[in-house]
C-alpha cells in the first residue's frame, strides 16, 4: 500500500512495537497499566515519557512528524483525529498519543493489522481536504437489530461492547448481582448496561 509519507509510516511502524514493549517491561509501568486497564496505561506512558524520548525510534518519529508539511502545519493548533482531539504543541507531545495506533483494546502488545487500519485512518485525517466528523450518542429506548441508514451520510448503528470500550470517553460497566455493590457512590459513573 502506498502511503502519503513513507518515511513517517516506516518510522512509526518501527517505533510503536519498541515503545509498547519498553513500557510493558517496566515494572512500575506494567503494574499501573495492566492493573487499571487502558486509563492506567495512559498514566503509565505519561510517566515514562522522558524515557521513551531517549529511544532512537522515538527521535526518528519526532523528526518525521516535524518535517511532514501536512502534519507540521497543525502543530500549535487544536486538532482531532480518530484518536480524539487535543492541542498539538509539538511533535513530541503527539508521540504518546500515537501509541494508540498499535494497541487494540486492553492488549498491550503491538498489533500490526490494527496498526495498518489505524494508520490509514490517521493519514485520512491529516491529508484529507475534508473534515470527517463522527458522533457517538446513546439512543435510549430504540429497539433496532441492525444498522439503519437515514440518509446518504447519516446512519444509526449498533456498537459492540469492544467498540464502546475502545472509544474515547465511553465504557461498558456491568452492574454486580450483589445489590450492596451497586449503592450510589460505588456504582460506575458510565453505566450502559
Amino acid at each position: 500500500m502506498a502511503h502519503k509519507n513513507q518515511a513517517l509510516y516506516s518510522a512509526l511502524k518501527s517505533y510503536l512495537p519498541v515503545a509498547i514493549d519498553f513500557l510493558v517491561k517496566r515494572p512500575e509501568v506494567s503494574e499501573i497499566g495492566i492493573a487499571q486497564g487502558k486509563d492506567g496505561f495512559q498514566w503509565a506512558r505519561l510517566l515514562a515519557h522522558n524515557d521513551l524520548a531517549k529511544l532512537p525510534e522515538y527521535k526518528t518519529g519526532v523528526k518525521e512528524l516535524s518535517k511532514d508539511p501536512e502534519i507540521s502545519r497543525h502543530l500549535g493548533n487544536y486538532v482531532g483525529t480518530n484518536l480524539g482531539g487535543s492541542p498539538m504543541l509539538a511533535a513530541s507531545d503527539y508521540m504518546d498519543q500515537l501509541l494508540d495506533l498499535g494497541i487494540q483494546g486492553d492488549r498491550y502488545v503491538f498489533d500490526e493489522d490494527y496498526f495498518e487500519d489505524e494508520y490509514k485512518a490517521f493519514e485520512e485525517a491529516f491529508y484529507s481536504d475534508e473534515i470527517l466528523f463522527e458522533a457517538t450518542a446513546y439512543l435510549q429506548g430504540w429497539m433496532i437489530n441492525e444498522s439503519v441508514r437515514l440518509s446518504d451520510n447519516l446512519e444509526l448503528s449498533l456498537l459492540t461492547e469492544n467498540e464502546i470500550n475502545n472509544s474515547p470517553n465511553l465504557k461498558v460497566s456491568k452492574m454486580s448481582g450483589d445489590p450492596t455493590v451497586n449503592k450510589l457512590g460505588n456504582a460506575p459513573s458510565n453505566r450502559t448496561s
